[in-house]
């Protein structure tokens, strides 16, 4: 796929199998993932191009749940002011839920970014873990995640959610590394991250303290400040 005037191919969000693509020479050398909403069980495999989101993508839906996996290696970049939300609300009786399990390795981990050519702190809104998250699907290890902070004022932002995020890198948000707010379930796990180069390490400002959320082993050594 190349020498096109925009990405390589532009597809849906919740295209069930994108597998083996390379391109060169487009305006945009990715996968292009039009906003929307994902409603079933999916898989985002690794490809020779990156994912590009070109608008803010949810997983839910209220009958079935879904589950939006990330397999090791994968790529994703954000176009400004897009973000990735589990769950949400498309009526006060029909609330959506869904779960988001990207699980990289140390030799394949999984990147969160921005599309920009010259990144910065705030070029896209970060991923948000709403209440109606499947918290038990709902699993980070070995990911990086870069340059959010754009409206979510973090890179990660925990809504009365419990996901588990373990190895993580979280850095260089415009605000917050990590947010939690709203009331926190029992679950939740920070572990063995490292959280640097933020505006903040972590934010907590949540309505059931003492903090339900389980850290160990952190590391943050180069953050503004911290505010827990």
């Amino acid at each position: 796929m190349s020498n096109n005037g925009g990405y390589a191919v532009s597809l849906p969000p919740s295209i069930s199998v994108v597998r083996g693509n390379s391109g060169e020479g487009n305006t945009y050398d990715a996968i292009g993932l039009q906003g929307g909403g994902i409603i079933t069980n999916i898989t985002w495999e690794p490809n020779p191009l990156p994912y590009c989101v070109q608008g803010d993508i949810q997983i839910g839906k209220s009958v079935n749940n879904p589950v939006l996996t990330i397999e090791p290696g994968v790529v994703v970049k954000f176009l400004p002011a897009t973000g990735l939300r589990t769950g949400f609300y498309p009526s006060y009786y029909n609330n959506a839920y869904g779960g988001l399990d990207a699980q990289g390795t140390p030799e394949a981990p999984i990147t969160f970014t921005s599309m920009a050519p010259n990144p910065a702190p705030g070029d896209w809104k970060g991923i948000n873990f709403t209440s109606l998250t499947k918290n038990e699907w709902t699993i980070f290890k070995h990911c990086v995640i870069e340059y959010g902070g754009h409206t979510n004022d973090a890179n990660l932002w925990v809504h009365s959610a419990s996901p588990t995020i373990e190895f993580c890198k979280i850095r260089k948000s415009s605000d917050a590394g990590i947010r939690y707010t709203g009331v926190l379930p029992d679950g939740s796990s920070l572990k063995r991250c490292t959280i640097e180069e933020n505006q903040a390490g972590i934010v907590t400002d949540v309505d059931n303290p003492p903090i339900a959320v389980s850290y160990t082993h952190l590391t943050l050594p180069t953050n503004v400040s911290m505010c827990m």
